[in-house]
């Protein structure tokens, strides 16, 4: 049984002014069963804009992935800080359209479309927090994503090996505007798309450095 309210982390007001509807509270409810809080138990409706009193907080979802790579700092740097570095990890079955690249650096910006079968996702990316001997954060200016902010962090464990750290901070559009997204950018698919980005990489620099 589902109740809204209570100390659950979801928010809202227990009166009858500000009644949202099933599809505003959450986007899984816009269709299938939606409960209807009120005076004694709940009720279900398999209506698909039923009016519920509480918003469910959708807080931002992050996900962390690391590795090492048997390869000098520098090497490591050189091959992320290429212009070709965005289509060479993006592995199949994406497609990635380069439009335009400026050279890494604070403020700079990328613009692509990533094709995952016939749909293309147009995609603009700023940098910030960039340190040559660090790293750097792209951040989506446009996109398909409510937002996304990915973080690369390197730092050299020995001469020949460099660790690489990962961490993606996003969120969904609510409803059917981030239906695909959230199949294809949910935790068990990011964690396969890295997974071929550190075969991609391993593979580009442990037999050149």
């Amino acid at each position: 049984m589902i109740r809204y309210g209570g100390p659950s982390g979801l928010v809202g007001q227990g009166h009858d002014s500000g009644i949202k509807t099933a599809s505003e509270a959450h986007p899984f409810l816009a269709i299938g069963p939606v409960f209807k809080t009120g005076v004694g138990h709940p009720t279900v409706s398999w209506a698909g804009s039923i009016p519920v009193r509480f918003r469910q907080a959708m807080p931002m979802a992050t996900f962390d992935f690391a590795f090492t790579v048997r390869a000098s700092l520098d090497a490591v740097l050189a091959f992320h800080w290429s212009p070709d570095a965005v289509k060479t990890l993006s592995p199949p079955p994406m497609i990635l359209r380069v439009h335009s690249v400026e050279p890494l650096a604070e403020g700079s910006v990328s613009r692509f479309t990533l094709w995952v079968g016939p749909m293309p996702l147009h995609w603009v990316a700023v940098h910030s927090n960039v340190d040559p001997r660090r790293g750097f954060t792209d951040t989506q200016a446009e996109g398909p994503m409510k937002s996304w902010a990915h973080t690369h962090t390197f730092t050299e464990v020995e001469p020949a090996l460099t660790e690489v750290r990962e961490h993606v901070e996003y969120e969904h559009h609510e409803g059917a505007r981030g239906a695909f997204t959230r199949v294809l950018f949910n935790g068990p698919a990011l964690k396969m798309l890295f997974a071929m980005r550190r075969s991609i990489t391993r593979r580009a620099l442990e037999h050149t450095s």
